[in-house]
């Protein structure tokens, strides 16, 4: 999703991934856990892309947010809260962004 070289594809997989989101808010670790369980391959790929991270997950888990915000009129969502704690993958509460689908 977050490779420069799969921005259209990515686009739809992000409206797939939010479509099986039950809530109409959602925040970026929401995201992330959905997109993590229906395209398992996918999350993987995004994770060895920044193997070479100090912090893979944190770094990666950024750069998902980072093109939600980029993408979110092709997307069909909007930020509605820079900030809220919520558990990582990790259980770790930490701020992310929160969404609302259009």
């Amino acid at each position: 999703m977050v490779r420069k070289d799969k921005t259209s594809n990515s686009i739809e997989i992000a409206k797939n991934v939010i479509r099986n989101i039950k809530e109409n808010g959602f925040d970026s670790h929401c995201f992330i856990e959905q997109y993590a369980h229906d395209y398992e391959f996918e999350y993987l790929q995004d994770l060895l892309y920044y193997a070479r991270a100090k912090k893979i997950f944190k770094t990666c888990h950024s750069q998902i947010a980072l093109f939600l915000s980029a993408h979110q009129t092709e997307i069909g969502i909007c930020k509605i809260k820079m900030s809220k704690k919520s558990k990582s993958i990790f259980g770790n509460k930490v701020p992310n962004e929160v969404w609302r689908k259009n």
